[in-house]
């Protein structure tokens, strides 16, 4: 029983020895690298075949030329290079290094802001290639480093296109390098805009002004550098095309049409009232003269109408002379009876 008193207590003193032991190897250690930032010339610790250097602020000849500090760094020397880290003026906190890149093994989370340095742009790579480009001015770049004035470049060799996507559908802006790239028809060279996908079966384009005044100063117009603005869509629902339109087919619908000629109660000019207004005007009843045309254009619908309108009139004028040949050929007819 006495011995095992004796032995516990031995064993806590040893322990006892060791903690006081620990406390003063941690002691000496701290006070060692604090000696070591504390003193007044640099100072050099070897580690195994590596240096760990720190470099005094009271030092007149910096261990790096490449170094501008003047408020002190650690200086990390490897057999593949050195790593310089500290802060070297007032203003930034710097990592330096004599090797070509710097390697993070994990993500890095920025508190702040993501800056190049001074007037230098801001370059993101994968795999050792330049992908964006920042520049000081803001103008962005992806793929291509962009120009000063232009603020978004997108580049590919190939058919180079943007896409905005939604989770079931996305619009498309592409370039052509090859025929039918992108569209049905498209030539090298072409810019194509589509929308692919589709929600509930249905996919669309629009082209919408949010104009609410209907007065016609406000558009969407098309054009060239030879010809200028030769398209244009206003808000007075009208369009206007300052060339030639080419189609297969056309439907104008309107609520002007001329069926009103066969009406019993149309009045019908005569012959001899069309030929006086003819003489006097130089263009038929109803129909706009040439310097009405000249001047306001011609309504398509409404000019339809009114050329149906005059040839409705003729039908009603050879149906009338068709009665009156009938009758004179009856007359005729019955003279040759009667001699």
């Amino acid at each position: 029983m006495t011995f095992v008193i004796v032995y516990n207590i031995f064993v806590k003193y040893i322990k006892i020895i060791e903690t006081m032991k620990n406390l003063t190897l941690i002691t000496l250690l701290l006070l060692s690298v604090n000696t070591v930032f504390a003193q007044d010339k640099d100072t050099t610790l070897n580690v195994q075949s590596d240096t760990i250097q720190t470099r005094n602020t009271k030092s007149s000849s910096p261990q790096r030329s490449t170094s501008n500090g003047s408020l002190g760094t650690l200086i990390i020397t490897t057999s593949s290079g050195t790593t310089e880290i500290g802060a070297q003026n007032s203003q930034y906190s710097h990592n330096n290094t004599s090797l070509p890149l710097h390697y993070f093994n994990k993500g890095i989370v920025v508190n702040g802001a993501l800056s190049s340095y001074s007037t230098l742009d801001l370059k993101l790579q994968t795999g050792g290639a330049d992908r964006m480009f920042i520049k000081q001015n803001g103008n962005v770049g992806i793929g291509m480093d962009p120009s000063t004035s232009t603020r978004l470049l997108v580049y590919g060799g190939t058919n180079p296109d943007f896409k905005l996507k939604a989770p079931q559908t996305y619009l498309q802006i592409g370039v052509a390098t090859g025929d039918w790239s992108f569209a049905q028809g498209a030539k090298a060279g072409d810019a194509v805009f589509r929308q692919l996908g589709s929600i509930d079966g249905h996919h669309g384009m629009i082209f919408f002004m949010p104009s609410i005044y209907g007065d016609g100063n406000d558009y969407i117009k098309f054009g060239d550098d030879k010809n200028g603005l030769w398209f244009a869509i206003l808000n007075n629902k009208t369009v206007r095309i300052d060339g030639t339109v080419y189609a297969t087919e056309i439907n104008v619908k309107t609520d002007v049409w001329s069926d009103f000629v066969f009406s019993k109660d149309y009045k019908l000019r005569s012959l001899d009232e069309v030929e006086e207004y003819i003489n006097a005007n130089k263009c038929l009843p109803d129909v706009p003269s040439e310097a009405e045309v000249k001047v306001s254009g011609v309504d398509v619908a409404k000019m339809n109408a009114i050329l149906l309108q005059k040839v409705e009139e003729l039908t009603l004028y050879v149906i009338k002379q068709q009665e009156e040949l009938k009758k004179l050929k009856e007359q005729i007819e019955a003279d040759k009876t009667n001699d």
